[in-house]
């Protein structure tokens, strides 16, 4: 579940981006979030995956944001990241590594796994996933569906 409530945010000298909202997400339930840009919705997805309040300096949040039993201001970004993430429509704008097969391990690696365990996951992955064409790759030979 995911709760705003009061919520207001201003980025650091600049006008609020996002003013009183208040949204509750059930369970199950499937949103959408469009509007025309600068409207707030990355703002939104900010808010509830912890980027906001935890990685935007100097900005002004009211309100409270909780999501996945997790109020976002009193949880470590760390701790938020094993539970919640976000995907954003450039996927150019979120590699963390120039090769498909380190991509794939970032996560786990991340997490400090053991490089048997990530093996072990990675393998039933990509079989899973039907994805093993893509072992191997350049991330920037990728087509834009592979990416």
């Amino acid at each position: 579940m995911i709760t705003i409530k009061d919520v207001s945010f201003r980025y650091a000298k600049e006008r609020e981006a996002i003013c009183d909202i208040n949204l509750q997400i059930n369970a199950g339930e499937c949103i959408l979030l469009c509007g025309e840009s600068g409207c707030g919705k990355a703002t939104a997805t900010k808010l509830v995956n912890g980027l906001i309040p935890h990685f935007e300096e100097g900005g002004v949040l009211t309100g409270q944001v909780a999501a996945a039993g997790f109020s976002m201001a009193q949880t470590e970004l760390y701790h938020l990241a094993e539970h919640i993430g976000s995907v954003f429509q450039n996927p150019k704008s979120q590699f963390f590594n120039l090769d498909s097969d380190s991509e794939l391990a970032f996560g786990l690696e991340s997490a400090g796994t053991p490089s048997e365990i990530i093996r072990h996951w990675l393998d039933i992955t990509v079989r899973e996933l039907h994805i093993g064409h893509l072992l191997g790759k350049n991330i920037f030979t990728l087509s834009g569906g592979d990416k």
